[in-house]
């Protein structure tokens, strides 16, 4: 295998969800295969329903402050499939830090003769692949620590075959993927607080339910772990990007009062390990994550966000009211597998016309069914940039519903 296209074509192949597992037997069995990576490396694992990209985003630009080289494996990628891989130190800037192509071709045929020689491996899924992909990356470039987004869960994702992580982040708990974790916020907590190790420290985002946080305790209680919420009543905000913690005043690169909260959670492991108060603020103004209320364009405002679940579209509809914008419209594109009509039922009275979009993924909605969920919803059709362009022009405009629409806009803007 010497070309890139060959590497990702063969990650295709795999299905992206692999055959079901009710342990972590087979991406152990995998790993074993090649050498167990994963022992030779430190982490900081990261779960949660929303949250997840923007806290490893502020550690990862944190860690790389403190001079370490530092990984960040996030999913699902936005620009293009090597930005799941990123590393960097404090001499590289975010955006420019994929793993090389040759390197991914290099790990990928690695994996690849390993599976040839076993074919119950050919169960895995594409997200088990490229973990392990990443793994071997990360080992061979002596990587200090890295910061390990789980894909879907906690207590059963392949990530979780790491031991003793340096700390443990829980974000944001809500309803996704519902079938796969449980159908209340008791049992998707549970699945979550499935990362935590005997005897580490969890840091858990300060606005979740009490029932999350109730869950997430007494599992960590049985194993001796350790809990710490922030203290929100040493919180003032001053705007969507500044605000003072514990009296020390902080400015962030990423926007909106729901990423000051998942601040707080990066502070307080950021402090646990070590890093001076220095750095973290430094660092805090330039962490970026695109797609997360990401601002395209300032007057009039064009924002991108990749939010497709309840939570997600609630903290985007409070950053719309904090603007006091008039006249908005969007552009809308979701998936088959979100509650859609949910989130339409939150958001749709913020603007003045939705215009839907489809097209851009494999399993997105037709448009015209999403049209029909609001009394303002107007079938666009399959998503244009040239079109989305001109109609965000003159007006105010959000463009949301799915990170797969917001990389459709990326990677054609």
């Amino acid at each position: 295998m010497n070309d890139y296209t060959q590497a990702i074509d063969y990650i295709n192949s795999f299905t992206k969800s692999g055959k079901p597992v009710k342990n972590l037997d087979r991406i152990s069995a995998l790993l074993n295969l090649l050498g167990n990576p994963q022992n030779d490396l430190e982490f900081i694992h990261i779960a949660g329903t929303n949250g997840k990209g923007s806290a490893g985003a502020m550690c990862y630009e944190i860690l790389k402050s403190g001079g370490k080289t530092v990984g960040l494996f996030t999913s699902p990628y936005i620009i293009e499939f090597r930005d799941r891989i990123r590393l960097g130190n404090k001499n590289t800037a975010f955006g420019e830090d994929f793993i090389p192509k040759n390197e991914l071709i290099r790990f990928t045929q690695t994996l690849k003769t390993a599976i040839d020689a076993y074919p119950e491996f050919k169960n895995c899924s594409q997200f088990e692949l490229t973990f392990a992909i990443a793994l071997l990356f990360y080992k061979s470039q002596k990587t200090d620590v890295i910061v390990l987004e789980t894909g879907l869960g906690g207590l059963l994702d392949c990530t979780n075959v790491i031991q003793n992580p340096l700390c443990e982040l829980i974000m944001s708990i809500g309803y996704d993927h519902t079938a796969i974790l449980g159908d209340t916020f008791e049992k998707i907590a549970l699945q979550k607080a499935g990362i935590i190790k005997q005897g580490t420290t969890c840091f858990v985002n300060a606005k979740n339910q009490a029932c999350v946080y109730n869950t997430i305790k007494n599992y960590a209680d049985n194993i001796n772990a350790n809990v710490v919420i922030p203290d929100v009543s040493k919180l003032k905000i001053n705007d969507l990007q500044n605000f003072e913690y514990k009296n020390t005043a902080y400015t962030l690169k990423l926007f909106g009062e729901h990423m000051i909260i998942n601040a707080l959670t990066v502070i307080e492991a950021m402090k646990y390990l070590g890093v001076s108060q220095e750095n973290i603020i430094d660092s805090l103004s330039k962490a970026f994550m695109p797609a997360r209320q990401q601002i395209l364009r300032e007057n009039p405002i064009l924002m991108l966000d990749g939010s497709h679940n309840s939570d997600g579209i609630t903290a985007l509809k409070n950053t719309i009211l904090n603007l006091k914008l008039d006249n908005i419209i969007a552009v809308v594109g979701m998936l088959k597998d979100k509650d859609y009509k949910k989130s339409l039922d939150i958001i749709a009275d913020c603007f003045d016309k939705i215009y839907f979009v489809d097209g851009f993924a494999p399993n997105c909605i037709d448009s015209k069914e999403l049209a029909n969920q609001t009394e303002n919803g107007i079938a666009f059709g399959k998503a244009d940039i040239d079109k989305i362009k001109k109609l965000a022009e003159n007006q105010p405009t959000i463009i949301f519903g799915s990170l797969y629409l917001a990389s459709f806009i990326l990677n054609n803007n």
